[in-house]
């Protein structure tokens, strides 16, 4: 599955990054409660630091820039993941650079909860 037009979706979602495509120009879309909605959705709540959305002030992530690499903070995304994201059932691993410290790897495999309706 991929991205869509409004008309190709029942039940629309914006596809995120927010854009615009295909032949009318409309919004790119995904299936509400589909893998790719999911995973839109969990991409916002790792790029939204605590206190940046003044209707949802405790959403999101603790900021991480100049954060030192600890396990507390995988855990933290884990934790922010399973909060704002009930459809989603996440594995979260990170490391850092053995070549550069300041440099950080964290993956995000996320899967969908049985009961979230069509996939």
């Amino acid at each position: 599955m991929g991205k869509f037009r409004q008309q190709d979706v029942q039940n629309p979602h914006f596809s995120l990054p927010f854009r615009f495509g295909g032949l009318n120009g409309g919004a790119m879309m995904n299936e509400q409660d589909s893998g790719e909605d999911i995973v839109d959705c969990i991409k916002v709540i790792v790029a939204y630091p605590i206190g940046t959305r003044a209707d949802m002030p405790e959403f999101g992530i603790h900021p991480l820039l100049f954060e030192e690499w600890n396990e507390s903070l995988i855990e933290q995304i884990r934790s922010a993941i399973e909060i704002w994201e009930e459809r989603a059932v996440t594995d979260v691993d990170g490391n850092f650079s053995l070549t550069d410290e300041m440099l950080w790897s964290i993956v995000v495999r996320a899967g969908v909860t049985s009961d979230t309706g069509p996939t």
